[in-house]
């Protein structure tokens, strides 16, 4: 399978540096401004399995 995104494993690393579980990284995704950021969307952000727009890289990095 084709990975979609280059930043899934970044990510990943990331959060679990931060001690945050997909779903608290999916509430600071939502206060960064993805309202509808959900622990599958982390979850598949860092399965690579959807793609990440440029603009959802701002609120990404706002959440980390």
């Amino acid at each position: 399978m084709k990975k979609l995104n280059m930043i899934r494993r970044q990510v990943r690393k990331l959060r679990e540096r931060n001690g945050w579980t997909q779903e608290h990284l999916a509430v600071r995704l939502q206060f960064a401004g993805w309202h509808n950021a959900t622990r599958s969307t982390v979850s598949k952000i860092e399965g690579g399995s959807i793609g990440i727009a440029d603009y959802d890289l701002l609120f990404i990095a706002a959440a980390l």
